[in-house]
């Protein structure tokens, strides 16, 4: 009886291994850069929980729209070659900030132009990632693969994170924003390095469209149909996406409000706001090893619910119990069951969606799951400006808990429970349903 795969069996495979080192060293950077983007904006704004909340917002939005047309991209063009491109114009565009910091000129709408400038580049990286993935390793290894790349972003959490403000106390926030860019090459390196499988192209070519843009609009639209369509034969896939969606909107201010929380709730801090992301880095580490070590789930719904739950308590309770270690240990709770959920979540997608619908598949859903997050942020940050930061935290935790309502109702969701790898047909447009 062969034995289930975990992670230790992924990291000795190329491909896999490649991936994880890259996106390893590329979220360390990106944490440094995390916090020195949120206290550069909450520092320039006079702190100011809308305002700091404004460089999540202008991340979010091209994010959000340019995720519309890279996901039918993605499935056109090479997506290995679609990262290392991606990697390395993001290692450019973080040069910005650091640049203006230097030279003295650097304001609050270059930290906005500069956050929208990389939410426009990241779609094509993630709706790549998402869909090439799945050609790297076996449908049986699906599980651990995500679980492993999860892995790499929470060790750089813990990493980074905690030594985050340490690192820009001592070096400065510039060179903070240089490494961040040095990251960002070597993990475009690592992806050249990737060899990608030779597989069968089941998707029909697009034609090519010269000058005119209406043929490519056409071409674009009718591929996009194509990963809504797949939404309509598989409702269980809508409905978690709806679930995960309501999550991020409940959650969108959170991402920013806990700079807040750190230097006006609980006072401990540019050094307790690392602490904190540090914690919640180590929960989810230990979440997505849990996943990593256990094989393929059965019963799904248990995997993605009850840990929703979990977060949304825990998302309550974070800000009211002002003791700082108490908050510690609500944020590992929260760290811990997102993994959980999430790698749950996307080990369904991967199983269900055909290779060549892929792109589409996880575009779209990043596109639903994300859009209404720039509303969500900006209420959130009036909120948190307006009745204060406790209370927008208990309002965002408890919205959570409304997700957990379809787990309990819908029956769409209970075919989440088949068995995993199981064959999903998608049928052609036209054909009865």
């Amino acid at each position: 009886m062969s034995r289930a795969p975990n992670l230790l069996s992924l990291l000795r495979q190329r491909n896999p291994s490649l991936l994880w080192l890259g996106q390893l060293v590329s979220s360390i950077g990106d944490n440094f850069e995390y916090i020195a983007l949120l206290a550069l904006a909450y520092k320039i704004s006079g702190g100011s929980a809308l305002a700091t909340g404004g460089t999540m917002v202008s991340f979010t939005i091209p994010f959000v729209l340019v995720s519309i047309f890279s996901s039918v991209l993605v499935d056109r063009w090479d997506r290995r070659r679609t990262m290392l491109v991606a990697d390395i114009v993001r290692g450019v565009i973080i040069l910005i900030p650091p640049l203006l910091f230097l030279w003295g000129r650097l304001e609050l709408w270059h930290l906005y132009l500069y956050s929208a400038l990389y939410g426009a580049t990241t779609p094509f990286f993630n709706n790549a990632n998402a869909a090439l993935l799945p050609s790297l390793v076996k449908p049986e290894e699906y599980q651990a693969a995500n679980s492993l790349m999860q892995t790499s972003i929470q060790i750089a959490g813990i990493i980074g994170l905690a030594m985050g403000g340490v690192v820009i106390a001592t070096i400065g926030i510039a060179n903070a924003y240089f490494l961040d860019s040095f990251s960002f090459f070597f993990s475009a390196f690592t992806i050249f390095l990737i060899r990608i499988p030779r597989v069968i192209k089941t998707a029909v070519e697009p034609q090519p469209a010269g000058d005119n843009p209406l043929p490519f609009l056409r071409s674009w639209w009718q591929d996009f149909k194509e990963g809504l369509h797949f939404y309509r034969v598989e409702r269980s896939l809508l409905w978690l996406l709806l679930v995960f969606s309501l999550v991020n909107f409940a959650f969108g201010p959170v991402s920013f409000l806990l700079m807040p929380l750190a230097e006006q709730t609980l006072q401990v801090g540019v050094e307790g706001f690392g602490w904190i992301l540090s914690v919640l880095s180590v929960g989810s580490l230990l979440g997505a090893l849990l996943m990593g070590s256990i094989g393929a789930v059965r019963h799904r719904l248990a995997w993605i619910f009850p840990p929703i739950l979990v977060i949304g308590m825990m998302t309550i309770l974070l800000p009211l119990v002002r003791i700082f270690p108490f908050s510690l240990s609500f944020a590992f709770f929260i760290g811990f069951c997102l993994p959980v959920a999430n790698i749950t979540s996307n080990t369904i997608f991967q199983e269900r969606t055909p290779d060549n619908l892929r792109g589409r598949v996880f575009g779209t859903r990043n596109t639903i799951a994300q859009g209404l997050t720039p509303l969500s942020m900006i209420l959130g940050g009036i909120l948190a400006d307006a009745v204060g930061v406790p209370l927008t935290f208990a309002l965002c935790g408890a919205l959570a808990l409304l997700a957990v309502v379809p787990g309990l109702f819908v029956p769409a969701i209970k075919s989440i429970n088949l068995r995993p790898n199981a064959e999903v047909n998608m049928p052609v447009e036209g054909d009865p349903q």
